[in-house]
């Protein structure tokens, strides 16, 4: 991690100490897996982080933030088991933002994008053969994500493909912080690629429908 301080202030009085932090920050390489990558796999070539600023009042605010070739594997089960699982890194990311909220702290975003050739694979390992969703990322920007003032609108904007054929868009905004969320998305997916089936696989789902019937 690089870190370049910009600034750094402080007011020490009788009854508090004030300070603030200025700062800007790159992380490379970032690497995680789990079950040796055959359940999961997150790599990132950069985050990015400009002007980032945290004071004594428990503020953090970033200016833009930026995530540079991104590229995740999960399977269905293994999205499955973090769900039902009592702990898991998803629970403990999102506990460990739930404790800092709750001592006070509050986070402000100018802008979060993900850049160039970024991609998420899916493999259902339930199915024979296993289906596999590849969604590369053309555009993903998130931006006015602030937990400073909560009945701010986060805007969103993503453009993906999947399987090189079928095409997902997804805009608009969300007010995820306050006492009563709210949100206004509109998605549109065009070219819907159905899984392919086995003639076996096909005969047993017939079966199965006359049986239910």
């Amino acid at each position: 991690m690089r870190a370049y301080l910009n600034d750094i202030t402080a007011n020490v009085a009788p009854d508090a100490m004030r300070w603030q932090v200025d700062l800007d920050a790159q992380v490379d390489q970032l690497a995680a897996a789990a079950e040796d990558g055959k359940a999961a796999s997150l790599t990132v070539k950069t985050v990015s982080i400009g002007d980032l600023s945290a004071n004594s009042e428990q503020q953090v605010s970033i200016g833009r933030e930026v995530i540079d070739r991104l590229q995740a594997f999960v399977t269905r089960d293994y999205l499955q088991g973090s769900a039902e699982a009592p702990e898991s890194r998803p629970k403990q990311a999102a506990q460990a933002v739930e404790s800092a909220t709750q001592e006070g702290w509050k986070v402000r975003i100018g802008s979060l994008s993900v850049t160039n050739d970024s991609a998420i694979q899916v493999r259902d390992t339930t199915v024979e053969p296993n289906a596999n969703f590849n969604i590369a990322i053309k555009t993903l920007q998130v931006q006015n994500i602030d937990m400073i003032d909560p009945t701010q609108h986060t805007q969103m904007r993503l453009d993906a493909s999947i399987n090189e054929f079928s095409e997902l868009a997804v805009a608009g905004w969300a007010a995820p912080f306050t006492s009563n969320p709210d949100f206004d998305l509109n998605a549109r997916l065009h070219r819907l690629e159905l899984p392919r089936f086995r003639p076996t696989q096909l005969r047993r789902l017939a079966s199965m429908s006359r049986a239910d019937s």
